[in-house]
């Protein structure tokens, strides 16, 4: 009996230890691996999760994008849903999914140029023709979504990022949701302050695709002018400036009729 007890915990000691390793295999901070691909540099994190560069390992080292996100993430089912159905040149491809003990992981489409923000705070005001570059892009991407039948509701500079071609991708649909007109108004406040349509400031029902549309102007006019038209360390200071305030464009802007 002696003995057979010995052997009982030896056993429950050998699976704990197994299990303990299987668990740091996907939580440790050193993890080299996910699935069939290895990890390279970390490139960005937030309370999403954290995003690596990684190498496939069956495929001469084809580069992607893996993003981590919690299981427990409430948007996360959502956004693996829609971004998997979008195909479009503009837009960001999620490749695969991948299940670990704690964490989801997207393995999404590699964009070797910056994210736009970052592009904008070392060029400034962009050129006419460059800006109707990406804007023609990223509308196309956004109107792509919109015929699906989704919103995105978090367009902004961090979520546009370029290809080696400076092509414009678009990315992150965390807060993208099924639209279909007036049936189907949304109410949650969402996205980010700056960006936000007056409507959604205010609690009110609105139209997804139209606050969408008050994103991208925001956008557009960054693009201009190198700023954004309402902006300020104080969130209530930029909803205030929103709900109440003209933007003011700068003398050096084109004239009419690209105004």
């Amino acid at each position: 009996m002696v003995h057979l007890n010995i052997f009982l915990i030896l056993t429950l000691w050998q699976l704990a230890r197994s299990y303990q390793e299987l668990l740091d295999e996907f939580s440790n901070k050193d993890l080299s691996s996910v699935g069939n691909y290895t990890l390279g540099r970390l490139i960005g994190k937030g309370s999403f999760g954290k995003v690596y560069l990684a190498t496939h390992k069956l495929t001469n080292g084809s580069k992607v994008v893996l993003k981590s996100a919690n299981k427990g993430d409430s948007n996360l089912a959502r956004e693996i849903h829609h971004h998997r159905q979008f195909v479009h040149p503009h837009i960001a491809r999620l490749y695969e999914v991948i299940v670990t003990e704690n964490l989801v992981w997207l393995v999404l489409e590699y964009c070797a140029g910056d994210e736009l923000y970052n592009y904008l705070l070392e060029h400034g005001p962009l050129p006419v023709h460059k800006v109707q570059k990406i804007f023609a892009q990223l509308v196309g991407a956004v109107a792509y979504v919109h015929q699906q039948s989704c919103v995105h509701r978090d367009l902004k500079l961090e979520n546009i990022l370029f290809d080696k071609h400076e092509n414009v991708k678009l990315v992150d649909f965390g807060f993208t949701r099924e639209y279909e007109g007036k049936s189907n108004y949304l109410q949650t406040f969402c996205g980010t302050i700056c960006y936000s349509a007056p409507e959604m400031l205010k609690g009110e029902k609105y139209a997804g695709e139209k606050v969408d549309v008050w994103s991208l102007g925001v956008i557009l006019y960054a693009l201009l002018c190198g700023e954004l038209p309402f902006d300020d360390d104080d969130d209530n200071v930029t909803r205030t400036k929103i709900l109440n305030e003209e933007p003011k464009f700068p003398d050096h802007l084109p004239p009419p009729p690209f105004r």
